[in-house]
């Protein structure tokens, strides 16, 4: 269900499902999607985007498809990783743009918080993310959490 609702295309959301055919579970698991879409909005609405990783295409192209979301300002961003080849179990995600002393608290939409990270760490080191059997499509979040004296 996750990857059918992170899309590609950044701040969209819009899928058509009859709801007779959808059970309670999935009626949950759709809930939960959508809340975690309402987090994000806020961020999303003013963000710009870059590519983290080099342009997909339908058959060829990178093994893991990200794409980073910054708001204004660069105290939010939202990464967005999407795993093309199951091959390719993990990938580090350089995110970039980022206050380099200015701390940012890393979070999972599916693991929750990851840690916490000064900008240029993030940025030179990365983080891991690791293929799941829950969904292709990770969400992480850095959120600005303290800024340099």
């Amino acid at each position: 269900m996750p990857l059918y609702f992170r899309s590609r295309m950044p701040a969209t959301l819009g899928l058509c499902f009859l709801t007779n055919d959808v059970d309670a579970e999935d009626a949950a698991q759709m809930t939960h999607e959508i809340d975690i879409y309402k987090e994000l909005r806020r961020t999303l609405r003013g963000a710009a985007g870059s590519l983290l990783t080099g342009q997909a295409d339908g058959s060829l192209g990178p093994a893991w498809d990200v794409f980073q979301l910054s708001a204004s300002g660069n105290r939010e961003a939202v990464v967005s990783a999407f795993q093309r080849d199951s091959a390719v179990e993990a990938f580090t995600v350089r995110p970039i743009g980022l206050r380099p002393l200015a701390t940012y608290q890393v979070i999972s939409v599916d693991g929750g918080v990851l840690g916490e990270a000064i900008g240029a760490e993030l940025m030179a080191t990365g983080i891991s993310v690791v293929g799941s059997s829950y969904s292709a499509a990770h969400i992480l979040v850095l959120k600005q959490t303290r800024t340099p004296d």
